[in-house]
């Protein structure tokens, strides 16, 4: 599975506790699926 990550907002845009990404996770039908662990609060947009 190939996972496509690319940071918009982050620490070198002087964000201090906000980070915006973009993630483009295909379709997971034939594999497992995507997990991550994070300590922070999440918001997701789905398209």
């Amino acid at each position: 599975m190939t996972i496509h990550y690319q940071s918009l907002v982050s620490v070198r845009e002087h964000a201090k506790k906000l980070h915006v990404h973009l993630t483009e996770i295909p379709d997971t039908a034939s594999q497992p699926p995507y997990q991550h662990k994070l300590v922070a609060e999440e918001a997701f947009y789905l398209l």
